[in-house]
C-alpha cells in the first residue's frame, strides 16, 4: 500500500544536541538542505531549551524542525562574501561554513544565481530540487599520455606498441579514479 504524504515543499528533520538554528536561515540536517521554518536550540542532552526564541522546559518540545525545501527563487545573505555570485553562477552549500558558495568542490549543488550579489551581500537564486547526499565528485585529471598512432608498417615497432600500452594503462587508471570519485560522492554503489 502507498499514499501521498505531502507535496514535498517541506520536511521535518531531527536537530542534534548542542545546536542553535535561527528561523529563516538555511541549514543542512538529515541530509536535507532547506530554510528553517522555526528557530530552535538544544542542550548537550539533546533536549530543546529554546523554541522560536522562547525558553522551554527541557524535554517539552521534540528536537526537530521543519525545513522549507520548495523548488523556488530565494533571497539570502548567507553567502561567502569572497565569491562574486554573477547571474547564472552555480550555487553550492558549504556545510563547513554554513553558507552558499560558487566553489563547486566546497559543497552540495543547490541552484543558480538569478540576481547578482548586491552592495549588501545579498543574492537571489533558484533553489534546485532536492537530491539528498548528491555531491560533486572529486576532480579527475585528463589523460596526459600521448595519443597512439597507426603503425608505420605491417608490424608495429616496440616504440609504437609502448605508446599504446602507456595510453591504455593511463586510461585504466583514470577510469578507476572516476569510479572511486563517483562512489565517494554517493552517485554509484
Amino acid at each position: 500500500m502507498g499514499r501521498k504524504t505531502s507535496d514535498g515543499k517541506s520536511v521535518t528533520v531531527a536537530v542534534p544536541a548542542v545546536t542553535t538554528i535561527t528561523q529563516g536561515k538555511f541549514v543542512l540536517l538529515d541530509g536535507v538542505l532547506g530554510i528553517a521554518v522555526q528557530g530552535i536550540q538544544t542542550d548537550a542532552a539533546g533536549d530543546v531549551i529554546s523554541y522560536n526564541g522562547n525558553s522551554v522546559t527541557a524535554g517539552l518540545v521534540n528536537p526537530e524542525i521543519t525545513l522549507n525545501i520548495e523548488h523556488a527563487e530565494y533571497e539570502t545573505s548567507q553567502i561567502d562574501a569572497a565569491d562574486a555570485f554573477a547571474k547564472g553562477d552555480r550555487v553550492y552549500w558549504d556545510a563547513g561554513s554554513l553558507r552558499f558558495t560558487t566553489v563547486a568542490g566546497d559543497g552540495i549543488y543547490c541552484g543558480v544565481v538569478t540576481e547578482v550579489k548586491d552592495a549588501n551581500g545579498v543574492i537571489w537564486f533558484l533553489f534546485a530540487p532536492q537530491q539528498p547526499a548528491l555531491r560533486q565528485s572529486a576532480t579527475v585529471a585528463a589523460v596526459a599520455a600521448a595519443d597512439g598512432a597507426a603503425a608505420a608498417g605491417v608490424n608495429p615497432t616496440k616504440a609504437e606498441y609502448d605508446v599504446v600500452v602507456t595510453l591504455a594503462n593511463e586510461n585504466k587508471a583514470k577510469i578507476n579514479a572516476v569510479l572511486v570519485a563517483l562512489k565517494a560522492a554517493g552517485l554509484m554503489a
